[in-house]
């Protein structure tokens, strides 16, 4: 194969994974409307709850019921290192799209939910340092 060939394909490659993650990418600069808010963590709690629990487990461990029949391991949602590491839009990004054996949640919560349920998983996050 000639090099100009390995260049091109290479070149195309960058493209092309940088059309299907843009998305992602986009949402590591989203910054976080509803900043860590007793009610806004309240309601994320209530979501989460609701929606999250059944795999993720009561405090965040991967450890929920319905965990044991996926086969995939499970994020540990309580020791999600805080941005600039583990940026709040990569998170929301994920709750809205889904990723592996987690389903996408766009169509059943709100943009302004998802937040909520964001500065829950942070509030987790600090109460298990606690």
């Amino acid at each position: 194969m000639k090099i100009r060939t390995v260049v091109y394909l290479a070149a195309l490659t960058g493209v092309v994974s940088g059309l299907i993650y843009r998305d992602l990418l986009a949402s590591a600069f989203d910054s976080n409307p509803y900043p860590g808010s007793a009610q806004s963590v309240a309601r994320g709690k209530l979501l989460y709850d609701q929606h999250c629990q059944i795999c993720h487990g009561l405090g965040g461990k991967g450890d929920g019921p319905a965990a044991k029949g996926i086969d995939a391991d499970m994020d540990d949602l309580s020791d999600l290192p805080a941005p600039p590491i583990f940026p709040d839009g990569v998170i929301v990004y994920r709750i809205a799209n889904g990723r592996n054996a987690m389903p996408a949640w766009r169509e059943t919560l709100s943009h302004h939910q998802m937040w909520d349920v964001l500065n829950y998983l942070r509030f987790l996050g600090k109460e298990s340092v606690s």
